[in-house]
């Protein structure tokens, strides 16, 4: 499929989704690290994931699309694909958050672009050019400052949350070739009901189911799964009938500029001046190279706007 725009109107569209949906995304940085403070990981998985798959089918029927649940056989592997890696990479991710400040993890999360723009490469064949492995070097650089001397907790943290981003980045490869063949409400609903049936088996699993949790952070949980895994995603799916990854990419550079003053406001956290230091390195690093990848991938389209 070419999903190059037809129009500026269609780029516009695209814009415009997928900063809608990246700004909702990023409240689940201080929501999840918030609801951690009473929940052990595993448990706030479940509930997450819960609420979310709950909110996705709400969604479906509301928009009159229950029909379109018999997914066709094309997308079918896509949206396993989505589940599975969406269920990874919650676990992942959370028990990453549970160890290091909301902001910090914002920045590593900008690696995630990265992996999302060399999945294209390898699976869509979009293009990437020797130029952007100098800002890849960069965004090493910001890692390791980012976790030089710090403790072992920390160390560990940034390690899961890395690996949940690589998950996530497979996610949205399969959510891009998903959305050819369903809307985008059906794979927000396939992606958090793959998602829970993996979530339960793995906290049974472990037996740290814990529901004895104060009631301010299951409203939190319950709120933050509406907007960021549920509207936020809906906005940013959309996005893929207007933009490719590489575009969409892009747009999530904005996150950790977001997190920063929420987290203030609401946690009252802030990154140490090494975090500060790593993470901006990670933030150039990342914005260079998906900059360089899409003002080099696209025929130029000759239009006002973004």
């Amino acid at each position: 499929m070419d999903d190059t725009p037809k129009s500026s109107g269609d780029l516009r569209k695209g814009f415009l989704y997928a900063l809608s949906g990246s700004t909702l995304i990023s409240v689940y940085f201080i929501t999840g690290k918030y609801c951690l403070m009473g929940f052990n990981p595993e448990t706030f998985c479940l509930v997450w994931i819960s609420v979310t798959a709950f909110y996705a089918f709400l969604l479906v029927v509301v928009r009159g699309r229950v029909r379109e649940l018999r997914a066709p056989r094309k997308a079918r592997l896509s949206l396993l694909g989505v589940g599975v890696s969406t269920g990874v990479g919650l676990v992942l991710l959370y028990s990453g958050l549970k160890r290091i400040d909301p902001t910090f993890t914002a920045f590593i999360a900008r690696s995630h672009p990265v992996m999302v723009i060399l999945l294209g490469v390898i699976f869509l064949k979009e293009r990437l050019r020797a130029v952007e492995l100098l800002p890849l070097v960069l965004m090493l650089a910001g890692g390791v400052i980012g976790v030089w001397g710090r403790p072992r907790d920390v160390n560990v943290g940034v390690a899961l949350a890395s690996l949940g981003y690589v998950a996530f980045a497979f996610h949205r490869l399969f959510v891009k070739t998903a959305s050819v063949h369903v809307r985008a409400e059906i794979t927000v609903f396939y992606r958090a009901a793959l998602a829970w049936v993996l979530i339960v088996v793995w906290t049974v699993a472990t037996g740290r189911a814990d529901f004895n949790v104060p009631g301010k952070y299951w409203l939190v949980a319950f709120v933050g799964a509406l907007i960021s895994p549920v509207l936020g995603n809906l906005l940013s799916f959309h996005a893929y009938r207007y933009y490719n990854l590489s575009q969409s990419a892009l747009v999530l550079m904005i996150q950790p500029l977001l997190v920063l003053p929420i987290a203030y406001v609401f946690l009252g956290m802030l990154p140490s001046r090494q975090g500060l230091l790593g993470g901006l390195l990670i933030l150039v690093g990342a914005f260079a190279v998906v900059w360089i990848h899409f003002s080099t991938s696209r025929k130029p389209v000759d239009l006002e706007g973004p």
